[in-house]
């Protein structure tokens, strides 16, 4: 999956989008000097409805900004399947210039919207129901045109040790602000609790567009969307790990979005070496630092000043994210790093070998 950042690399060369009998196999065709880069919808929906703002955006590209920010508004308000006569209106308005006549952009902008729906999330395809107090999630008051926001996903462990492989270790919270203001950061529940906020008209349905891009990256952002007046998310320790692996987190810092981890979450490892001499037999036993002696290198894992366990270490390393709970604190690892260092444990080495680690 390109990142928002690649394909805004894109953004200057001439882009189509070709349809296929499969929504699901229909894709954006950007043609540059080193041949065509083909995009799926939900990848570049991101970028392109950045392309009026984009300088030096090829005028193809331009002509999709207006449909792309179009279909984030269907999918904040939950009519990506299902959009009114006005929103459908204003889709077919804004296909005249795609294709070589408004009937063919017309059929693209639709394909479009078909292709979006294939992977979309579940609250992009579901409209928006009315809550107690009868108010729809993204007010009619709001005008159309929403703000846009930046945020913080902050991070906080629940007490105590999880009860199940699926129980709630910890809870995700939004915080936002509005990139054409000074204010300061606040949390998305209160942006609910209050009709008038301080962030003016359009904030809902700029959060709502926010955390709708954000969850192509990471899922259990769907059900902040589904109940926005929470302002968080519960989630399991499986969950927690996919949002900190390096692909998560980059895809979300294109969208806008920063991570913010506990500070007693531990978030490395440090390997120690150690080597010792293979013995062998009484009889054929060397004696001193001989040429033919071998050496057995290994590893030890430690956290901070403590040394863990074999036990401990194969327990992570049969954590399928980096997160489990250790000694009474969450430890959150890399799991490619922490592989590298357990493919090399036992390891037996020459006494070269040996001499070169020591001096090390």
């Amino acid at each position: 999956m390109p990142s928002l950042a690649e394909v805004r690399l894109l953004l200057r060369h001439p882009v189509d989008f070709r349809v296929a009998d499969d929504p699901a196999d229909s894709r954006f065709v950007f043609t540059a000097p080193d041949g065509e880069h083909e995009v799926t919808a939900s990848d570049a929906i991101g970028a392109l409805s950045q392309g009026i703002r984009t300088m030096n955006a090829d005028l193809s590209v331009r002509a999709w900004a207006t449909p792309a920010i179009l279909a984030l508004r269907l999918m904040a308000s939950g009519q990506l399947v299902s959009p009114d006569q006005s929103a459908r209106s204003q889709l077919l308005d804004s296909a005249t210039s795609i294709g070589p006549d408004p009937a063919a952009g017309q059929a693209k902008v639709t394909a479009f919207l078909a292709a979006l729906a294939v992977d979309a999330p579940s609250v992009a395809t579901t409209p928006q129901q009315r809550n107690a107090t009868g108010l729809t999630a993204t007010p009619r008051h709001e005008p159309v045109k929403p703000r846009t926001f930046s945020g913080v996903l902050t991070v906080a462990f629940r007490p105590g040790s999880p009860e199940g492989d699926d129980a709630p270790v910890a809870d995700v919270t939004l915080r936002a602000k509005p990139l054409d203001s000074s204010w300061g950061m606040a949390a998305v529940s209160e942006v609910w609790a209050r009709d008038q906020h301080h962030f003016g008209a359009g904030a809902r349905l700029g959060i709502r567009m926010l955390v709708t891009q954000a969850a192509w990256a990471w899922a259990p952002l769907e059900r902040l969307l589904e109940d926005p007046d929470a302002g968080s998310v519960a989630v399991s320790a499986s969950e927690l790990g996919q949002l900190g692996t390096p692909r998560a987190t980059a895809s979300l810092r294109s969208q806008r979005l920063e991570i913010e981890w506990p500070a007693e979450l531990v978030r490395d490892i440090e390997p120690r070496a150690t080597v010792r001499r293979v013995e062998g037999t009484s009889s054929d036993r060397t004696r001193g630092f001989s040429a033919t002696q071998l050496f057995r290198f290994d590893w030890q894992v430690a956290l901070g000043d403590d040394v863990l366990t074999a036990d401990e270490v194969d327990e992570l390393a049969r954590s399928q994210n980096g997160l489990l709970r250790l000694r009474d604190r969450w430890v959150f690892i890399d799991p490619n790093r922490l592989q590298r260092v357990l493919w090399q444990r036992g390891r037996e080495i020459t006494s070269g070998e040996a001499l070169r680690a020591a001096v090390a």
